[in-house]
C-alpha cells in the first residue's frame, strides 16, 4: 500500500463516553469472548427489526415530502406500476416526475435488501450465541448493505478463539502463563510464537470491529486526499496489443476520490476497472500517512490504561501489536472495499441513467407512417442484404446483392438495377441504411445513385439506421416463427427497414442491454441493467398508448401491467371472441384480475375506427359471454365507450361524464361524447378552458385538481395522439459527406446517436460520429437526448485519429 506524507495533519479526538467498547486493555482482550459469554446466558430474542423507516430515508435523500414517500411506498407494495403512478396517481406522490420516481424506486429496492439482510445477520449472529443489544442495535441501525460486512462473525477457528479468549478474560483471578495454552495437536495453538500471535488476532478483531472505532477512522478518511492509483499491470505486455493503447492515458495517473465535484467521474472510474479486470492496468486506493498514525494515536489514548503491575509491559506491547493489526488486517482494507464499492455502485447507477435516457430517447423517436421503405443491411464478402416493406409492416420482397466497392467499378450496374427495379416497383422512396460493416461504402455507393439519377422520376433519400441487435433478433424464435423462410440476414434488413417505420415497436422486440445506446452498459450486472431497462420499456410503450385490437404480442406485453403471458392471453381472446368493443371487456379475459384492470386499462386504447368496425368483424366469431358476476358487483358492457378512445382511465368515467354533462354540454356544446377527440370538440374545449380554469372546475365538482387537469388533457388531444411527433424525425440525406471536407469553423447539422457522462456523440453524415464535450454544450445536456437534431460547429479535427471535435451552437 503506498503512503503519501501530510505533516499538517491533527490527531482525532478521543470521545471520553463511557461505552460497551470503551474500556482498559484488558477488557479489549477478553470483549469478543465475553460478549459471547454474556449472549449465552441472555434469553433475550431479537427480532432484527430495522430502526428506520424506508420512507422516512427516501424523503430525507431525495427532498421529497414525508406523506409522498408514504404514498409512493404503499403503492409499490401495492403491485402499481411506474407508468400507472406517474399518470394516474401523481398528486399522491406530491407530482414528482417519472425520471424521480424510477431512481426512488431503485432506492426502495436496495433498502429492502437492507432490511432482509438485517434480518439474517441478526439470525447468524444469533445461532452462533454472538450477539447481544448493543451489537443488535448497532446492525438495525445500518442503512448500507457494505456497512452489514462489519457485523459478520469473524473466520477465525472458534475453538482456538475461545482457548486465548478465556486466558484473556479479566474476570479470572489468576492466570496461566502463555506455556500453559500450547497444545501441539490443536493448529494455532502449536507453539508460543502462535499463541501470542492468536492473543493478537483477538484483540485487533475487537478493535478493528468496534463501531466507534470504524466511525472515527472513517471521519479521518473523509477529510483526506484518497487518491486513486493507476499504474500498468505486471502482466500487461501479455496482453492483446490493441488493449494495451486503449488504457495507455490512464496509466501512472492519480484520481481523487473526495467531495462530489471533485471526486472520479463514473465513466472513468468504469474504464479503469476494466483495463483491471483485462489485467492491464493495476489499480489501488491510498491514504495519507496521517490516517495510520492518527487513527493508531487514537486508539492508544483510547485503551492506554496499561496498569503498573509485572505484566503491564508485556500488555502494553502485545495491544500496541494489536492495535497496528487491527489497522493493516482488518479496519484498512474493508474501508478501502467499502470505497470501490461505492465507487462502483455509483458508477454503475450512472451509466444505467445514461442507457436509460438513451434509449427513452431512441424508443420515442417519431414513427414514419404512411411509407414503404427499403431496409439495407450492408455486407462486403455475404453481400448487401434489401428488404422492401410496406407501411403496415408487410415484407414486399426481400434480395442479396452485391457491390463491388473500388476506385474503377463504385457503381456496380447489377447492383445498381436491382435497386432501381426495388425503388420504382414498390415505390420505396425512403432507405434506411444499417449502421454496420460496410456502410460508409454502401452510403457513398447509394448517394451517388442518387446523383447519377438513377432512381428519376422518383425522389429518393436515405438515413442511417441503428442495427445494434438486429442480428440477434433476426436468430430468435419469434423471427423464425414470423420467417420461416428467410434466413437471418434477410430478417436483419426488415428489422432495419421497421425501424424506421416504427422504433416503438421493432425495438421492443430486442433485450434493452443489446441496443448500443449506452455506456459501458457490458460492465454492468445483467440483472441491474435489464431491470432498468425493462421500466424505462414498459413506460415508453405505456405513455405512447397502444390499440389493443392491433397491437402485436411483444408490444402488448410492455404495456404497464402486463407480461408476456398476459399478453398472450389477450391476444387470444381477440381472436376468438372478435376485437374488443370497449376496456371493460378486457375484465372477460380469462386470469387477468382487477390489479391487473388497474393498471394497464389507461394505457390500451380503442380508436374510433376499431370500435365501429367491431361489430362486422366479429360476426364469424363466437359470440362473447359475459363472466357469471356475483351479488353487489357491476356487469361487464359491451357497449362502445368513447372514452375509450382517450386515456381518461375507467375509474374517472364518471367523472369525466360529469364534466361533459354539467359543463360542457350547458356552456358550449349541442352534441354528444362522440365528438371527442374530433378538432371541433377540441376548439370548443380551448375557448370554454380560456374563460374557464380546471381550479375553478375542480372546485364545483369536489374533485382534485390534478384529476381534472388529466382528464381535461385527455381531452384535449385528438384522436389517435401520439406523444412521439413532437420529438425530432430522422435526419435524411441525398449525398455523402467525407471527413476530408470538414474544416474548422464550419456549422453542420446532426443528429445526437449516443449521450455519455462526458459529452454526445453527433452523426454529421461524414461516416464517423463526431463528440460534443459537456464543456462545449452550453448548459445543454439536460435537454439533449439520442434522436435530437442540433446544429453545431466543428472546433477541431484529428485527421490521424479520424477524430471530430463540435460545439453546440
Amino acid at each position: 500500500m503506498k503512503r503519501r506524507n501530510n505533516d499538517n495533519a491533527t490527531a482525532p479526538i478521543v470521545k471520553k463516553s463511557k461505552s460497551r467498547w470503551d474500556v482498559g486493555p484488558n477488557d479489549i482482550e477478553n470483549e469478543g469472548i465475553q460478549s459471547k459469554c454474556e449472549s449465552k446466558t441472555n434469553t433475550q430474542k431479537f427480532s432484527g427489526e430495522a430502526t428506520w423507516k424506508i420512507p422516512e430515508v427516501l424523503a430525507d435523500s431525495f427532498g421529497v415530502p414525508l406523506t409522498a414517500c408514504k404514498k409512493f411506498t404503499s403503492l409499490i407494495q401495492e403491485d402499481c406500476t411506474l407508468p400507472f403512478i406517474a399518470r394516474y396517481r401523481k398528486e399522491m406522490v406530491g407530482n414528482l416526475d417519472i425520471e424521480v420516481l424510477r431512481k426512488m424506486k431503485s432506492s426502495l429496492e436496495d433498502l429492502q435488501k437492507v432490511q432482509g439482510k438485517i434480518v439474517s445477520v441478526v439470525k447468524s449472529l444469533e445461532k452462533q450465541s454472538a450477539l447481544t443489544p448493543s451489537l443488535n442495535e448497532t446492525i438495525c441501525n445500518i442503512k448500507d448493505l457494505d456497512e452489514l460486512e462489519f457485523c459478520d462473525p469473524g473466520s477465525q477457528g472458534k475453538r482456538v478463539r475461545v482457548r486465548i479468549g478465556g486466558y484473556c478474560d479479566t474476570r479470572r483471578k489468576k492466570h496461566g502463563s502463555l506455556e500453559s495454552l500450547i497444545n501441539p495437536n490443536v493448529e494455532g495453538l502449536d507453539s508460543l510464537k502462535n499463541v501470542e500471535l492468536g492473543i493478537q488476532h483477538v484483540i485487533a478483531d475487537a478493535i478493528g470491529k468496534n463501531q466507534e472505532n470504524v466511525d472515527t477512522l472513517s471521519e479521518l478518511v473523509a477529510k483526506a486526499d484518497v487518491r486513486i492509483c493507476v499504474t500498468k499491470s505486471r502482466n500487461a505486455s501479455k496482453q492483446d496489443p490493441s488493449d494495451l493503447a486503449k488504457f495507455e492515458s490512464y496509466v501512472d495517473k492519480t484520481f481523487s476520490v473526495g467531495s462530489q465535484e471533485n471526486s472520479i467521474k463514473p465513466h472513468l472510474f468504469l474504464a479503469i476497472s476494466r483495463g483491471e479486470d483485462l489485467k492491464i492496468l493495476s489499480v489501488k486506493i491510498t491514504f495519507p500517512n496521517h490516517v495510520e498514525s492518527s487513527w493508531i494515536n487514537y486508539c492508544e489514548r483510547k485503551y492506554g490504561n496499561w496498569g503498573t503491575d509485572t505484566s503491564s509491559n508485556f500488555r502494553k506491547s502485545i495491544v500496541t501489536k494489536s492495535i497496528k493489526d487491527a489497522y493493516s488486517r482488518i479496519v484498512e482494507p474493508r474501508l478501502i472495499r467499502r470505497i470501490r464499492s461505492k465507487l462502483t455502485e455509483k458508477s454503475h447507477h450512472a451509466a444505467v441513467d445514461v442507457f436509460a435516457r438513451n434509449l427513452k430517447g431512441l424508443l420515442l423517436s417519431p414513427p414514419l407512417p404512411n411509407t414503404t421503405v427499403l431496409g439495407l443491411d450492408p455486407g462486403f464478402k455475404h453481400g448487401c442484404k434489401c428488404a422492401a416493406v410496406s407501411p403496415s409492416g408487410a415484407v414486399l420482397h426481400t434480395e442479396t446483392i452485391y457491390i463491388r466497392f473500388g476506385e474503377r467499378d463504385v457503381t456496380s450496374q447489377s447492383a445498381a438495377t436491382s435497386l432501381k427495379n426495388m425503388v420504382q416497383k414498390y415505390g420505396c422512396t425512403t432507405i434506411g441504411l444499417g449502421n454496420g460493416k460496410a456502410c460508409r461504402e454502401t452510403e457513398d455507393f447509394l448517394s451517388k445513385l442518387i446523383q447519377k439519377g438513377i432512381f428519376k422520376p422518383f425522389d429518393v433519400r436515405y438515413t442511417i439506421i441503428n442495427e445494434c441487435g438486429a442480428s440477434i433478433y433476426s436468430c430468435s424464435p419469434e423471427a423464425k416463427e414470423e420467417f420461416p423462410q428467410l434466413e437471418p440476414n434477410l430478417i436483419s434488413a426488415i428489422s432495419i427497414a421497421r425501424r424506421l417505420q416504427d422504433p416503438l415497436t421493432e425495438y421492443v422486440r430486442i433485450s434493452p442491454r443489446h441496443i448500443g445506446v449506452g455506456m459501458y452498459q457490458h460492465d454492468i450486472p445483467v440483472k441491474q441493467l435489464e431491470a432498468a431497462l425493462d421500466d424505462i420499456v414498459s413506460e415508453c410503450v405505456s405513455f405512447v398508448g397502444v390499440d389493443i385490437n392491433t397491437c402485436p404480442e411483444h408490444v402488448l406485453s410492455k404495456v404497464a401491467g402486463l407480461s408476456s403471458n398476459k399478453a398472450k392471453k389477450i391476444i387470444d381472446y381477440r381472436n376468438k371472441k372478435g376485437q374488443f368493443v370497449n376496456r371493460q371487456q378486457i375484465c372477460d379475459v380469462p386470469s387477468l384480475g382487477p390489479i391487473t384492470f388497474q393498471q394497464c386499462a389507461g394505457f390500451l386504447t380503442i380508436p374510433e375506427t376499431s370500435a365501429t368496425d367491431n361489430s362486422k368483424n366479429n360476426v364469424d366469431k363466437e359470440p362473447c359471454k359475459p363472466k357469471k358476476v356475483s351479488r353487489g358487483k357491476k356487469a361487464v358492457s359491451h357497449s362502445p365507450n368513447p372514452l375509450d378512445r382517450t386515456c381518461v382511465h375507467p375509474e374517472s368515467y364518471d367523472l369525466a361524464e360529469m364534466y361533459y354533462k354539467k359543463f360542457l354540454i350547458i356552456h358550449m356544446f349541442k352534441g354528444n361524447m362522440e365528438e371527442i377527440g374530433h378538432e371541433s370538440f377540441i376548439q370548443k374545449l380551448q375557448a370554454y378552458l380560456s374563460a374557464k380554469p380546471s381550479k375553478k372546475i375542480a372546485l364545483e365538482l369536489g374533485e382534485s385538481e390534478g384529476k381534472v387537469d388529466q382528464i381535461i388533457l385527455s381531452l384535449s388531444q385528438p384522436l389517435r395522439y401520439d406523444l412521439r411527433t413532437k420529438f425530432d424525425k430522422p435526419l435524411f440525406k441525398r449525398s455523402v459527406t467525407s471527413i476530408a471536407d470538414l474544416k474548422i469553423g464550419q456549422e453542420l447539422r446532426g443528429r445526437i446517436s449516443n449521450i455519455t457522462d462526458f459529452g454526445a456523440f453527433v452523426d454529421i453524415g461524414v461516416g464517423k460520429d463526431a463528440l460534443v464535450h459537456t464543456s462545449r454544450m452550453r448548459g445543454k445536456k439536460e435537454i439533449l437526448s439520442v434522436t435530437n437534431q442540433v446544429s453545431v460547429r466543428v472546433v477541431n479535427i484529428d485527421m490521424s485519429l479520424e477524430r471530430i471535435s463540435l460545439e453546440i451552437i
